[in-house]
């Protein structure tokens, strides 16, 4: 699945439950997103959309849940994330 992404939107509830996570809006712009990631819907009835999954420039991989914002097609905002699971690795591997 491909995403077109231009830009993100952050806010400091967004940033603050990220960073719980290990997460920051730089990890998530400047190594994730230019890292290749790849993109997955969500299942039906959660807040994001879509899953963001992808390594950063150590070769960690992460897992971050995604939504378009509503009055911009090419802005997203990235609402929580975690190290990536086991099958979320794999998943991420076999899509290449």
């Amino acid at each position: 699945m491909k995403l077109f992404i231009e830009a993100w939107e952050w806010d400091d509830n967004n940033i603050e439950h990220l960073a719980t996570h290990g997460l920051t809006p730089e990890l998530i712009e400047d190594e994730i997103w230019l890292e290749a990631p790849k993109y997955i819907a969500n299942r039906q009835g959660r807040s994001a959309s879509h899953l963001m999954v992808g390594s950063d420039r150590s070769g960690r991989m992460w897992t971050v849940c995604i939504l378009q914002v509503d009055d911009d097609p090419v802005t997203w905002r990235a609402s929580a994330g975690w190290r990536s699971k086991p099958h979320e690795a794999q998943w991420y591997r076999r899509a290449r």
